[in-house]
């Protein structure tokens, strides 16, 4: 089952009024998906990349402003992964969740 995300915290998000950015970005698992979602405003796409089977999954945009978001199987659970995107001026980029980390 997909994860839902309220339209109003993404755009809370977007305009930088959210004062918690962990509880939409980074992993968020339920008990069959996983939701992985990332805020990159200046990315054309977005790939999710599995470290370990070097899987790829294409993250929808659900904000114009660069809100991306995968709704995965449990596989993704624990799986360590990494984006990669080419911006809009056509650059390849290569980064590391920043929201893995617990919250400090």
């Amino acid at each position: 089952m997909p994860l839902s995300i309220h339209p109003e915290a993404i755009q809370a998000l977007v305009a930088g009024e959210i004062g918690a950015p962990s509880s939409l970005l980074g992993r968020h698992r339920q008990a069959d998906s996983v939701s992985i979602r990332a805020f990159r405003p200046w990315s054309k796409h977005v790939d999710l990349v599995n470290a370990v089977t070097a899987e790829r999954v294409r993250m929808k945009r659900l904000h114009a402003e660069g809100f991306f978001a995968a709704d995965l199987d449990p596989s993704w659970a624990e799986a360590p992964f990494h984006f990669e995107a080419q911006t809009v001026q056509g650059e390849r980029e290569t980064w590391g969740d920043p929201y893995s980390y617990p919250p400090l």
